[in-house]
């Protein structure tokens, strides 16, 4: 798998792969690095039960979830946080934190009478596992960022409940969470984007950028010509029009909608016009 910072980069791995060791490689359609998130007003608590027949063994897990969004003031979810569940405005970086998981001190010293056939080590790294492997993908697929989770309290001594009966009330609840359209949250790569184009094709590109990237235009001016007058050798009026002739434009946009956008950018400026991007953040997705 080819990872890079846009369809340029990996454009240029691809030509260097030709040339370098005549290697011709198939490609498909490029993928965006999603992520997946919850986003929780407040500190969520909950029940879920598992109580059914599999086959002919009954399964049942009763356990107590805490969840909340990792930021602002709700990033502790240890038992001595002492904040009320409630977080201010949560900013784009929070995106960044991994998911966090963990078990209250009430519940672990239960945890040898929660199944009466198996050991507190064995419930505890049954309920390790499963949270390793529910928060590794979400159910699109995407790594989960930005979630914590704690178990309040798993039901004990129940004669059905099994450490099967756990791993399933366990993942079975996360699931069900992220299949919540109310909490469910997907985000996508920003990047931060500078296009060099010729002054008569500015409008053109920025309606394109506008109507169908989903860009937000910081700033449109003169490119900055580093290069004093004179330095080069060249001086008159025709080096300074040619500075004039060039626009920068600045601004973010998801890194889904550029795609196609170096023969794209070609087409609209006559092979005249040039961009670059680099990342910036993970925000929601605009639906």
């Amino acid at each position: 798998m080819l990872r890079g910072l846009g369809e340029l980069h990996l454009e240029i791995v691809l030509d260097k792969l030709k040339r370098t060791y005549n290697l011709h490689v198939d490609t498909g359609d490029a993928y965006v690095g999603y992520k997946e998130t919850l986003d929780l007003p407040d500190k969520l608590i909950e029940t879920h039960t598992i109580d059914k027949l599999l086959g002919l063994k009954a399964l049942y897990a009763h356990i107590t979830f805490e969840v909340v969004q990792l930021g602002g003031d709700a990033t502790d979810i240890s038992d001595n946080s002492d904040n009320s569940g409630r977080r201010d405005k949560r900013d784009p970086c929070d995106y960044t934190l991994q998911p966090q998981y963990s078990i209250s001190d009430e519940c672990i010293d239960t945890l040898n009478r929660v199944v009466n056939t198996a050991s507190a080590s064995d419930v505890l790294n049954t309920i390790n596992e499963t949270l390793d492997t529910s928060f590794s993908r979400g159910i699109g697929g995407y790594p989960i960022t930005g979630v914590g989770l704690r178990i309040i309290d798993i039901e004990c001594g129940h004669p059905d409940c099994s450490l099967g009966s756990i791993r399933a009330c366990i993942s079975a609840y996360i699931h069900t969470l992220f299949k919540n359209d109310t909490y469910y949250t997907k985000l996508e790569p920003v990047m931060s984007l500078e296009v060099n184009v010729p002054r008569k094709f500015v409008g053109e590109v920025l309606n394109d950028l506008c109507t169908k990237r989903r860009a937000a235009v910081k700033e449109v001016g003169e490119e900055n010509n580093s290069d004093p007058a004179g330095a080069s050798g060249i001086s008159g009026p025709s080096c300074g029009l040619e500075s004039e002739q060039m626009q920068v434009i600045i601004g973010e946009v998801p890194l889904i909608t550029m795609l196609g956008y170096a023969t794209a950018i070609r087409s609209m400026t006559q092979g005249e016009g040039s961009f670059s991007m680099e990342y910036i953040h993970h925000a929601p997705t605009i639906n």
